[in-house]
């Protein structure tokens, strides 16, 4: 029978697959949510640690983080699609702006 530990291991890194995906289509708030997921199971996994299924451990976790760290790439590219959408939403604004103040001195 498989250690409590190394199932909760392995459906941390299903987790982290799904969030892997939701990230990919640009489904935040999915994403964060399966995050949260996968880090409380992945800290309530070390609860059912046995020195002997070390390895086994070693495994999933370097699993997960090979996989944490794409999810970290992908969240920092999010990251920049916002802001360059948020300097381009600003850039719109002052543009409107403009043209506002435009029609209100040629009206008067």
């Amino acid at each position: 029978m498989l250690n409590q530990g190394l199932v909760m291991l392995n459906q941390a890194l299903e987790i982290a697959k799904l969030e892997q995906k939701a990230m990919e289509n640009e489904d935040y708030e999915d994403a964060i949510s399966l995050s949260v997921e996968r880090g409380r199971i992945t800290k309530e996994a070390w609860d059912f640690f046995e020195n002997d299924i070390r390895d086994e451990y070693r495994e999933r976790l370097l699993e997960l983080n090979a996989i944490h760290s794409h999810l970290k790439s992908l969240a920092l590219d999010a990251h920049a699609k916002v802001q360059a959408s948020l300097a381009q939403s600003k850039r719109e604004r002052v543009r409107m702006r403009g043209y506002q103040s435009a029609i209100s001195h040629a009206l008067h």
